[in-house]
């Protein structure tokens, strides 16, 4: 997998916990 990418969905998902 790509860490860039890994890291867009961490951040993706970290936003939607932290609505």
């Amino acid at each position: 997998m790509d860490a860039k990418l890994m890291f867009l969905w961490t951040r993706l998902i970290s936003q939607l916990h932290n609505h």
